[in-house]
């Protein structure tokens, strides 16, 4: 959470204090005053509340408080309920190698080694005998390897003593109890089983430590084999001799309590566990003193909840037994608990950073460097391998980040508050002391209230004034102490708040701005607000004298509010300065500068000598003047302004001045020296009109004189006049006539005149340019009438201009007639005459002449790809311009491209000429090769029939989509294509070759050219041409004539989509077939005249299979390779058979091969091949109703032979009996198994239905039989 600075701003005109009922408005003066002011609101801040201006900074963010340092201390929460206490925390230690997760296993410290020694444990599946060792100092654990090892177990006891090994008693590993003893000796890294002669029983999850007092392994109650019943023995451990011997009863029989040894009281410790009985968790505190063989029942004030399975340690420096986690029936624990021997209470404090609940861990406290550590457990959610320090502290120092406050006045540190949370608890101590600095690099001694190191600041829940040593110096840090006899008790430092105080800026002054003159004897002071770092509100006082030191103020105020004054006294003809100092309420600002005005009630002379002639342009007089004096006669005059007003009657009197308001201008002047020539133009007059004019001067005071004594006339320009003489009306123009004008100008009168003709040739609208600027005395002009529409609605305007730009113009009385005759306009190509080559954006130029000048002209650009032969391309049509930028890219590449330019005028009647380009040039942009063709047929080492041989290529893609492309094809019978035939110029995509011989092998490729002659060659394919073998165009299916072919006569392979849904149907009743094929290809015979013929005919029949993953298995199905067979159509049947002879499975080429007797519709089957000479006997229906029905009976054959089939009753009575013989219908058989058909009626030999019931069916083949059972129900 980010932290944040609260800015506090407090604000009071000036202190108040009140006390016993009488209030004072007294100044606070000197530092001195002030302290004593703030000790006396230390004691009535409760009742009294009296504020500063000023700001505060307050840290209370946990970002805030980890920028300062921690020395024992730490920071507790996050965000804005932070605080700062004395350390307790938990630290995690990443090892990069550290024991596997586990939960009651053991650890010891071995003090004289420096070492943690871990042993064993339970991993969530297996019992442990590992032993690891931790060193503190490289915060690094090691997993050590031992010649002889205990075996596995957990719930034992690990516990150091004064030498250098540890003792290892009891445990269980999942099976039993254990009462051995061992000890591992860390120099030597070794365990030695220790022989006994007394022992403890079979115990695990006992309680122990060692009493360093006594050098005894004190050893209290556990778990014994006798499941549920727990154990309240205690027994000693001798180190001196390696003997147990057994101590005194006290506590009540458990397992699981937590011991450690206090060795300022000589005890052991002991809390907790699991008593008898079922969740029987335990909270009771009892001690033991080896050399009195005593328990103690303490009963201690505090109330820890019951557990089990938790750990317990002795902090020597802060003399209390620290207890953490454990379980209990309502869950794990995470709390920490501080037992005092001396108080005999248990106390809690949670740490700031916590591990999660567990129990079944282990602990074990390092005095040298004052730390707990902590590793493994189960928290609920798993076995745990992580691993912590614990650290909690009785003293400690805070030092916070410093303070920053930014000033460019004068900076006051006030006061400072540091609240607690829930005060300061007993037998606790929290204070502090200030250090500042200008640099935040070179800080003061900390020192208390009195400003000494000796002092320190307590709070007491108000703001204490911070001592005026540390006043400007923009940096303060505070040094917190914490102190508790009471661990975990300890103050809570909730915030630090610096209330101080920067005075004002000084401000600036507006007006009377420095230098100024001014005629008002109560000036509006005015200036601008003053800054304040803190924000506080301002008032501000003024001080106004005639002399710079002030030291006897004509005007002086305070306490003003807003930003500007009016005194109430007048001031006289005379100079003067102010100046303005603002107050926050506690402190001044400096003054601001110094400004100094004049108070001028004298005004300037009249004018007297005042001249006006016209000026240079229209609506402009010239005025002319001498300076008058300041102060009435004399001096020059600063920021001074001159009135001017004018009218056309005399201004000579004030009466006509002010009558004449209207017309003022003014004119501002920085310096007017006196009699110096003043110059004005005053414009935006009416043009020939006669103006009278008069003058005023005002001073830098805004005192204005008199009217000027003189009052001059002066005329504005008049404009010229023009007469148009000819063309006047009813003339008929052609070729060139004189159009003629008169001119005047009335003032003034010796004016220069240009002039311009314009033409109309609808009598309105004069748009047409004839000439322009003809010079003075100028009274006629030349027309070339081609210039000019032809139209009956003609008429002139002449225009004569002055020298001053006014103007005048006349037109013809009436209108008159043009009529020139029209000629066809010349258009000229001036560009794309030559060969050339071209890209991109190219720009046609050309140009056009017509002689009748006034005619416009629309413009087409044609284009021809074929040398001119015809213009088909419209590159643009109807455009206006002689030139036109031709984005070639749209167009199609071509060597041969012309241009032709048409160009038609608008007369009457509409006439055209044209332009041609006179040699062909080349479009060329970024040409690049076509695709390469792609061979379909014939496939790639393909046969094929000669009687439909036709040679077929997929279409070339050219990246320039306008390209016309050829083709050329190569065939021969030589892979060079060494004098074989070339087929060239091809459009279409297929081409029916001639001349191919049979049998022999052919090699065939194709070209595909563009325009400029690129080209691509695709892949070479090889391919025989046959009368008597053919391949499918997927190139799956290949057919072999050997025998029946007549000559003339070829055999064809063809895909084909005909629908075999009805033979599929008819098939699903066949065991043999499963079809997963819904396509299949058609094998006939055609004669040259390509009419089917149905001939007798022999050869074999090729399929492949697809296995590309060579799983055995055809792809994307679950069929395996060996069970895929060919099959064709039984047309009179509408089913799918099995060819009569073996198929034969290729896996090397993934093909299947059989023999054929006659052509039909082939594809390819699942099937497994009967073992047996007669199977898979069906009927159906089945049951069947002889009165109605006959029931099909279907059997498959491997071998023609002779059968017998017989039906019979479930007595033996024979019904019906035939037999048939091989090779008839009925007794056909192939290797692959035929599936034969007959019909039985219901009827048995004497041609009666049979009676209702079930009856067997019976068919021989040879040796071989199949049965099935056939149900009659009428």
């Amino acid at each position: 959470m980010n932290g944040r600075i609260y800015m506090k701003n407090y604000k009071i005109a000036s202190p108040m204090l009140v006390i016993f009922g009488i209030a004072t408005n007294q100044q606070v003066g000197s530092r001195n005053d002030k302290k004593k002011f703030s000790i006396i609101f230390a004691y009535y801040f409760l009742l009294f509340t009296c504020l500063y201006a000023g700001s505060s900074t307050t840290y209370t963010t946990d970002m805030q408080f980890n920028a300062g340092n921690h020395n024992n201390t730490i920071t507790f929460g996050s965000g804005e309920s932070a605080f700062v206490s004395l350390e307790n925390s938990f630290y995690d230690i990443t090892n990069l190698t550290k024991p596997s997760s586990r939960k009651w296993h053991s650890i010891t410290y071995n003090k004289l080694i420096n070492k943690i020694v871990l042993f064993g444990g339970f991993d969530g599946n297996n019992a442990l005998n590992d032993t690891w060792i931790y060193n503190p100092n490289t915060e690094q654990w090691t997993k050590k390897t031992t010649i002889n090892n205990p075996p596995v177990r957990y719930g034992h006891i690990l516990v150091a003593n004064g030498t250098n090994k540890v003792i290892l008693f009891g445990g269980y590993d999942g099976n039993s109890f254990f009462n051995d003893t061992w000890e591992y000796d860390l120099d030597l890294n070794d365990w030695t089983q220790i022989i006994t002669v007394s022992t403890p029983p079979v115990l695990g999850f006992s309680s122990a430590d060692y009493d360093v007092t006594n050098d005894k392994i004190i050893l209290f109650g556990g778990q014994s084999e006798t499941g549920l019943i727990k154990y309240s023995g205690t027994w000693i451990y001798h180190l001196n001799g390696s003997s147990w011997t057994q101590g005194a009863f006290g506590p009540s029989a458990r397992k699981g309590a937590s011991a450690s040894y206090n060795s300022e009281y000589k005890k052991i410790l002991i809390f907790g566990g699991e008593g008898n009985g079922f969740n029987n968790y335990l909270s009771d505190t009892w001690t033991y003193n080896y050399s009195d063989n005593i328990w103690t029942n303490s009963n201690p004030s505090g109330s820890v909840p019951p557990r089990s399975e938790c750990s317990i340690f002795y902090d020597s420096r802060n003399k209390r037994s620290v207890l953490y986690g454990g379980r209990s029936n309502t869950g794990n624990y995470d709390d920490i608990w501080f037992y005092s021997f001396n108080t005999n209470i248990w106390s809690t404090s949670q740490p700031s950073t916590s591990v999660s609940s567990r129990y079944g861990f282990g602990v074990s406290y390092i005095n040298s460097i004052e730390k707990a550590f902590l590793f493994g457990g189960n928290d609920g959610y798993g076995l745990k391998n992580d691993f912590y320090n614990y650290v909690f502290r009785s003293s400690g120092i805070y030092t916070t980040i410093y303070f920053d406050t930014p000033f460019s006045t004068e900076l006051n540190w006030l006061t400072i508050e540091a609240p607690t949370r829930s005060g300061v608890p007993v037998n606790t101590i929290l204070r502090f002391q200030i250090a500042s600095s200008v640099n935040n690099v070179n800080y003061s001694d900390f020192v208390g209230w009195d400003g000494t190191a000796n002092t320190y600041y307590e709070y007491i829940n108000s703001p204490m004034p911070i001592s005026n040593s540390n006043d400007n110096k923009r940096y303060l840090k505070l040094r917190f102490f914490f102190d508790t006899t009471e661990p975990p008790i300890s103050g809570k430092l909730n915030s630090v708040t610096v209330n101080f105080n920067r005075s004002p800026n000084k401000p600036s002054l507006n007006f009377p701005i420095n230098g100024i003159s001014t005629n008002d004897t109560t000036p509006d002071f005015q200036w601008y607000s003053a800054s304040d770092d803190d924000g506080d509100s301002l008032t501000y006082k003024i001080e106004v004298d005639d002399n710079s030191n002030f030291l006897s103020p004509i005007i002086m105020s305070s306490n003003i509010a807003a930003i500007e004054y009016i005194p109430i006294i007048d001031l006289g003809h005379g100079e003067y300065f102010w100046r303005i100092s603002a107050n926050d309420g506690l402190k001044f600002s400096a003054w601001s500068s110094t400004f100094t005005f004049l108070v001028d009630l004298i005004p300037p002379d009249a004018v007297a000598s005042f001249s006006a002639v016209i000026g240079s342009y229209n609506g402009t007089i010239n005025l002319s003047w001498n300076a008058p004096g300041n102060n009435g006669s004399i001096g020059n005059i600063i920021s001074g302004k001159y009135y001017i007003r004018f009218a056309t009657y005399s201004v000579l009197t004030e009466t006509d001045w002010q009558n004449s308001f209207l017309s003022e201008e003014t004119i501002s002047k920085y310096l007017i020296i006196q009699n110096e020539t003043q110059a004005y133009i005053v414009d935006n007059l009416n043009d020939g009109t006669s103006y009278y004019f008069s003058v005023k001067t005002q001073d830098d005071a805004g005192n204005i004189s008199g009217i000027s004594s003189v009052s001059p006339i002066c005329m504005t320009n008049a404009a010229p006049i023009v007469e148009v003489k000819s063309p006047n009306g009813s003339e008929i123009f052609w070729g060139s006539k004189v159009i003629s004008w008169e001119s005047r100008d009335p003032y003034p009168f010796n004016d220069t005149r240009t002039f311009s003709v314009y033409d109309s040739s609808d009598g309105i609208n004069f748009s047409t340019l004839i000439a322009s600027n003809l010079p003075n005395n100028t009274t006629y002009y030349i027309w070339n009438t081609k210039n000019a529409r032809n139209s009956t609605q003609h008429k002139i305007r002449v225009v004569a201009t002055d020298s001053r730009g006014l103007e005048s113009y006349d037109i013809s009385d009436n209108v008159f007639t043009v009529n020139n005759n029209n000629v066809q306009p010349i258009v000229v190509l001036n560009s794309l005459n030559y060969p050339e080559r071209i890209t991109g954006n190219y720009t046609i130029n050309f140009t056009v002449s017509d002689e009748n000048l006034s005619d416009n002209h629309r413009f087409t650009i044609l284009a021809s790809t074929n040398s001119g032969f015809s213009y088909d391309v419209e590159i643009i049509e109807n455009i206006t311009a002689t030139s036109y930028v031709w984005n070639t890219v749209l167009f199609p590449n071509s060597p041969k491209y012309r241009i032709k330019i048409i160009a038609i005028d608008d007369g009457n009647p509409n006439l055209s000429g044209e332009d041609k380009s006179e040699n062909d040039f080349e479009v060329n942009n970024d040409n690049k090769t076509p695709s390469t063709a792609v061979l379909v047929l014939p496939l790639n080492d393909s046969f094929n029939t000669i009687g439909t041989l036709k040679f077929v290529w997929q279409e070339s893609i050219d990246p320039n989509p306008e390209d016309y492309l050829t083709y050329t094809l190569y065939y021969s019978t030589n892979e060079l294509f060494i004098g074989g035939t070339i087929i060239s110029g091809l459009t279409d995509v297929e081409y029916v070759p001639k001349n191919i011989l049979e049998n022999i092998k052919y090699y065939w490729k194709v070209v595909v050219t563009d325009p400029f002659g690129y080209s691509a060659i695709s892949n070479i394919h090889r391919f025989t041409a046959s009368w008597s073998r053919d391949d499918s165009d997927d190139g799956n299916v290949r057919i072999e004539i050997t025998e029946g072919l007549p000559v003339g006569h070829y055999v064809k392979v063809e895909n084909t989509d005909t629908n075999f849904s009805i033979a599929l149907k008819n098939s699903i009743s066949d065991r043999l077939i499963k079809c997963f094929n819904e396509s299949a290809y058609k094998i006939q015979v055609y004669d040259k005249n390509n009419s089917p013929q149905n001939l007798t005919v022999k050869g074999n029949v090729r399929f492949k299979y697809k296995d590309d993953d060579n799983n055995g298995f055809e792809d994307e199905t679950n069929i395996k390779v060996d069970n895929i067979r060919i099959a064709h159509l039984n047309e009179s049947k509408n089913n799918w058979e099995f060819p009569k002879s073996l198929q034969v499975i290729d896996k090397k080429e993934k093909t299947i091969k059989v023999n054929i007797e006659h052509l039909s519709y082939f594809t390819t089957v699942a099937s497994v091949v009967p073992k047996k000479a007669v199977s898979n006997i069906v009927n159906f229906p089945n049951p069947f109703n002889p009165e109605k029905e006959s029931t099909t009976i279907k059997y498959v054959l491997t071998t023609s032979h002779e059968i017998s089939i017989r039906i019979f009753n479930l007595v033996g009575d024979s019904v019906y009996d035939n037999s048939i013989n091989a090779g008839d219908e009925g007794a056909i058989g192939s290797p692959e198994g035929y599936t034969n058909e007959i019909i039985w009626d219901g009827k048995n030999g004497n041609g009666v239905k049979v009676a209702n019931g079930v009856y067997i069916l019976e068919i021989k083949s040879g040796k071989d039989k199949d049965i099935r059972k056939i149900a009659i129900i009428k």
